[in-house]
């Protein structure tokens, strides 16, 4: 019979333990234990399955990731291999879901469960939440994650009541400091629990976190500008030259004091009630001493120089190096602590001076790209080829892929200084877009997604003097050939058939607004985000390249060049690749974003464009309600008018004309009439 362990740790080193876990993977496989699958989409810092954990909505299936995961738990024990999940979530309302879909998803009948609750000073456990969020304190979660902790004995013994008789048993984390540490004979302890061999090392601080001091946690993040991780900084090495100084700086709290006292007197019981569900000497999880009378540091106070130059002096000069190019790549998006860091890292100006020697770029090529490594390298190289009378650079994205994308953006960057590449270290969501916007700050700007390229070397050069030589024109494109992986014949988008009057070569935002006639990787624009993003701009769009066009065809017109310069991939991995063979299923999966995007332009045109907008939502609504017809389910058709009522009023106007229009055509087959809309 298999085992499903399931580790709690609601102490303060619960970091160091699913690091440790995390690391030791192969160790605990020889056992016959298997670590349980993460969640792909969220790219956790900190290894945990708390996706395990996070309620779905009853009436919806499960998102596909989770039900994977599900799954290939469920096959790990039905095979005979043990299973190991762990968390340190609180919230009793996660714990709830997750034994009610435990039984759905695995059949418990035929496996054990086994539990393990580590237990530590809920105090400290709270100070590590105001340390990630140094302004929570008028916050309404902040109230919520207070009555978690202090409800922690309550919540444990609800798990007991859902595991029935599984084997339950408790340790105890005693530390006093929230800065958490690798506790080895703690983790000996979990170890023997799961039937395993201590791991011979311990990591040290392997995410960055866990200082005694805030100032040096402000340094850990100042170390990558937006989560940009290129060039590659050896980690090992900046995390000992930061725990090295973070040891000679006193213990500081964030929490404020009054709130921490009022949390001491409030989980008084709360706490013993912990102590004796454990079996814990009593007072062994009660606050420390000077969590109820050491004052609350200022987590505003501006990064120390010092501290900043001590850590430069203490990195060797590889990495020295790889910090200064961070900084000075990004120097227009630095935070106040980035700067001073690179003020530390460059003392005599040598960035400044370096960065003024070489030509701006007139032009920035802006790629995305996720697990595209049989791609990506003839994207770089179409863009190499590009032969222009100006600068151009290259800023290529990647979001944290999971193939070799990086890794080969990383080696074209060594030996192409053109390329600028954004390696983001996790996955944090609209970054993609964001990210990449911020750090275009030249006149002109194209796209090409990595799984893209162009195919004409005086492309670039060819948009940018079509531009140059229109003033009024804020952006310009060109047809491109669709290639399909599967075989498919290519294509041509768009065919000069379909576009707004055929062979004019200029168009307007009311021509695009009909519809999309521009790929992406076609466009150029005279590029109206040099300064930055505006609070109101919109980066989860989704299609977000049509949102991009917009905003630019309201500054101007929009050139044609009818020469194929690019071509657009078709392959089984693209977001879009349904869109060329079935539009009922590529809107099942993104037809409820498809609408929010029509109603985001609505809002920023303020209506001007509404009757436009509603033909294409017509497109969706009409899917739906195919869908409705085919599979007697109109849950999408229905949510999609209760989200969108504008648009789902105007198809229902418009199909009832057309319903109108289709009889009177039945009943006098010769009449030209044409219906309205749907």
């Amino acid at each position: 019979m298999s085992k499903l362990f399931l580790v709690h740790d609601f102490s303060p080193d619960s970091t160091a333990l699913f690091a440790v876990l995390s690391e030791h993977a192969a160790l605990l496989g020889e056992k016959g234990i298997e670590l349980g699958p993460f969640n792909p989409a969220l790219k956790e810092a900190v290894p945990t399955h708390v996706s395990f954990w996070l309620p779905q909505p009853e009436d919806k299936e499960l998102p596909a990731p989770i039900h994977a995961m599900w799954s290939a738990v469920a096959e790990k024990l039905d095979s005979g291999k043990d299973v190991l999940l762990f968390t340190r979530t609180a919230n009793p309302a996660f714990h709830e879901y997750f034994w009610k879909q435990l039984p759905r998803r695995v059949d418990m009948e035929r496996h054990e469960a086994e539990l393990l609750f580590v237990f530590g000073r809920q105090s400290l456990v709270f100070e590590q939440y105001f340390q990630g969020n140094p302004a929570a304190r008028d916050r309404p979660f902040t109230q919520t994650y207070r009555e978690w902790l202090g409800n922690l004995a309550h919540t444990v013994a609800a798990i007991r009541e859902h595991a029935g008789t599984a084997r339950c048993e408790y340790l105890v984390n005693a530390t006093e400091s929230p800065a958490w540490a690798s506790a080895p004979e703690m983790q000996a302890q979990v170890f023997a629990f799961l039937g395993s061999a201590t791991p011979g090392t311990s990591l040290a601080n392997p995410f960055g976190t866990g200082f005694r001091s805030h100032q040096t946690r402000r340094l850990s993040w100042a170390l990558e500008v937006r989560n940009n991780a290129w060039p590659a900084l050896d980690a090992d090495t900046a995390r000992a030259a930061l725990l090295e100084l973070d040891r000679d700086l006193p213990q500081d709290w964030l929490t404020p004091l009054d709130l921490r006292q009022e949390f001491a007197r409030a989980t008084a019981q709360a706490t013993r009630d912990l102590e004796a569900l454990a079996g814990a000497d009593p007072g062994s999880l009660a606050p420390p001493p000077a969590f109820v009378s050491e004052p609350e540091t200022d987590p505003g106070a501006p990064l120390a120089p010092e501290l900043a130059t001590a850590f430069a002096r203490a990195l060797p000069p590889a990495e020295l190096r790889a910090l200064r190019t961070r900084l000075a790549n990004d120097e227009a998006l630095l935070n106040a602590d980035q700067r001073v860091l690179l003020a530390a890292l460059a003392p005599d100006g040598e960035f400044s001076r370096l960065s003024e020697a070489v030509p701006p770029p007139e032009l920035t090529v802006l790629t995305m790209t996720y697990n595209h490594e049989n791609y990506i390298a003839q994207c770089m190289d179409s863009v190499l080829a590009q032969k222009t009378n100006f600068p151009v650079r290259h800023v290529v994205l990647d979001h944290c892929s999971t193939d070799g994308t990086a890794a080969i953006v990383a080696e074209y960057a060594r030996k192409h200084p053109s390329i600028r590449p954004v390696l983001l270290s996790r996955h944090v969501p609209r970054e993609n877009v964001t990210g990449l916007f911020l750090r275009c700050h030249s006149k002109y700007a194209a796209l090409c997604d990595g799984d893209d390229y162009f195919t004409e070397p005086t492309k670039l050069q060819k948009q940018v003097d079509l531009l140059e030589a229109n003033p009024g024109m804020a952006l310009c494109f060109h047809p491109v050939a669709a290639v399909f992986e599967d075989g498919s014949p290519p294509v041509i988008f768009p065919p000069i058939s379909n576009l707004p009057m055929r062979k004019r070569k200029e168009f307007y935002l009311a021509d695009l607004m009909k519809g999309n006639f521009i790929q992406t990787n076609s466009v150029v624009y005279r590029w109206r985000f040099r300064d930055g993003l505006p609070e109101w701009f919109r980066p989860d769009l989704c299609p977000g390249d049509y949102y991009w066009h917009m905003l630019h065809a309201e500054m101007g017109k929009i050139g044609f060049i009818p020469e194929i310069m690019s071509v657009y991939r078709r392959h089984a991995n693209a977001l879009y690749a349904k869109a060329f063979t079935s539009s009922k299923e590529l809107r099942r999966d993104l037809g409820m974003a498809e609408l929010e995007a029509y109603h985001a332009y609505d809002e920023h045109f303020q209506g001007r464009y509404f009757r436009s907008l509603s033909r294409l939502a017509n497109g969706v609504f009409l899917d739906y309600l195919e869908i409705a017809r085919e599979e007697n389910d109109d849950t999408l058709l229905k949510r999609a008018v209760e989200k969108y009522p504008e648009f789902g009023n105007s198809f229902l106007k418009d199909l009832k004309e057309y319903n109108q229009h289709y009889s009177a055509r039945q009943r006098h087959p010769g009449s030209r009439e044409t219906p309205g809309g749907a």
